[in-house]
């Protein structure tokens, strides 16, 4: 039994904003269906993956290639932002071809489960983690075909038709995350495109090809604006030998020149980091890499031991500079860890990235002066200022909903790029305007980056050919808000 995992049409204007950050998006591998297809590939199923943005492939020539594949079963994947075009891929391959059957999983549906399988291009929708549910669904399938049980398997939404016709949704019990991380496959990379025809955002990439990894799931803070239905609000973690083995094979088998961790947190288990620095090392593996982290959970120590294997980069979620701002968000973090955190990244030389969300409930023009500020004192490589986006499925989401404070639900715009002219915000703070919020995310991206003094740090930094055309795109992404 053939089955086809899409990652949907997401052009790198769409996924900017229509903004001119269209010039540093970001497009690298998507880990999730790769992990589906090694779960399905071990039980000998036929998987193939076919990433859109990747390739620029838009929706008719993406029906034409499902209609040679010729799948039993098509899983897509879709966050909020691509949603929209996900849900345009399921109705035109519907329209096409009836009898495929077509799963839809990812953040999305876990955050809007009821919307979602109402539209009737969508057969199921997998909960949270897909793995496991996925391969028991398509087993299913295989062996009773697609009038299957639904009620049977674990972590589902469905409809079910009832004597007058109507669809009734319904849930199956939710499936246990999995615990053992290791006992996954590692990704199935070789169903994707080269590393090197991938293309990750030029101010977290020094080399490329750049190699992916995500060595933990689940989040145990309590953020407002992240949204931790997918892998649970506790953190599970691949053991440190699994990691460095993931590394070893993305090096030798895939090229990578460079690693970045996608995990939420990747010192959130301090010891497990130094055990995986440690084993790089005693490897010699000679690779430089990047990860995201909080300022609450890293020491000088553990950076010390970053540096040493190789990271040259460290993503911290810094997210404001005025201390109540940070405790209705419920970010769980000081002004003081903060500085110290950026204080000893610099210290030991590390290139600091920062990223801060502008225009939480409680926000006032003191207080969003005091996040750029803020951003300047701590003398940062790289800034993001993301204006909030309240995604289905967060704290801050249902707040604004039950407030009758969301101004839209169209999914095409909720990210957090802001484009001065065409993006539409789905919240803005009472005491602002839509157009000012917008233009205060285009001055401070200017003035933090067009400041003499943060330009010539950033002259003083080069060192070859691609920090020039790193800090050229940036120019032109910048000048162009």
């Amino acid at each position: 039994m053939k089955i086809l995992l899409i990652n949907p049409p997401l052009s790198m204007k769409e996924q900017s904003g229509g903004s001119s950050l269209e010039k540093v998006a970001n497009v690298t591998q998507p880990l999730g269906l790769a992990y589906l297809a090694a779960v399905l590939e071990q039980e000998k199923f036929e998987v193939k993956i076919i990433d859109c943005p990747q390739s620029n492939i838009r929706f008719g020539e993406l029906n034409e290639m499902i209609k040679r594949e010729n799948p039993e079963i098509v899983g897509l994947t879709a966050t909020t932002l691509s949603f929209s075009n996900a849900l345009e891929v399921a109705k035109n391959m519907k329209s096409s071809m009836p009898n495929i059957f077509t799963i839809i999983g990812g953040p999305h549906i876990t955050a809007s489960p009821t919307d979602t399988i109402s539209n009737k291009c969508f057969d199921l929708g997998i909960l949270r983690e897909g793995e496991y549910t996925l391969l028991e669904t398509a087993r299913k399938i295989e062996d009773e075909g697609f009038d299957f049980d639904r009620s049977s398997i674990r972590g589902v939404v469905y409809r079910e038709d009832d004597i007058e016709g109507s669809d009734d949704v319904r849930f199956t019990q939710p499936r246990d995350y999995i615990k053992d991380l290791d006992s996954l496959p590692l990704p199935a990379r070789h169903l994707l495109p080269p590393l090197a025809e991938y293309h990750p955002t030029p101010a977290s990439c020094k080399k490329v090809p750049l190699g992916t990894m995500i060595t933990s799931r689940g989040c145990p803070n309590q953020c407002i604006f992240c949204d931790r239905k997918v892998f649970g609000n506790f953190t599970r973690f691949h053991s440190p030998k699994r990691v460095v083995d993931e590394i070893e094979e993305l090096v030798k088998k895939f090229g990578a020149k460079e690693i970045k961790f996608w995990d939420d947190t990747f010192t959130a288990n301090q010891d497990r980091a130094f055990e995986i620095c440690d084993e790089i090392l005693r490897r010699k593996i000679k690779i430089t890499w990047t990860c995201l982290t909080r300022v609450n959970n890293v020491s000088k120590e553990l950076l010390r031991s970053m540096k040493a294997s190789g990271c040259w980069q460290v993503l911290y979620g810094f997210e404001s500079g005025n201390q109540k701002i940070l405790d209705i968000m419920k970010k769980g973090i000081t002004l003081e860890q903060s500085e110290n955190a950026a204080r000893w990244s610099r210290e030991l030389g590390f290139n600091v990235r920062g990223s801060f969300v502008l225009g939480i409930p409680g926000e006032t023009r003191e207080t969003i002066m005091d996040t750029f500020n803020f951003a300047k004192k701590l003398r940062l490589d790289a800034v993001n200022f993301y204006m909030l986006t309240p995604y289905p499925g967060t704290e801050v989401y249902d707040s604004l909903v039950k407030g009758g404070l969301i101004l839209h639900s169209d999914y095409r715009f909720y990210h957090e790029m802001t484009d001065s002219k065409t993006s539409r915000l789905p919240y803005v703070p009472p005491g602002f305007t839509e157009r000012e919020m917008k233009l205060i995310y285009a001055q401070f991206h200017k003035k933090f980056y067009l400041d003499p003094r943060y330009v010539l740090r950033q002259l003083r930094s080069i060192r070859g050919f691609n920090d020039i055309k790193q800090l050229w795109n940036g120019l032109l992404a910048i000048v162009g808000l």
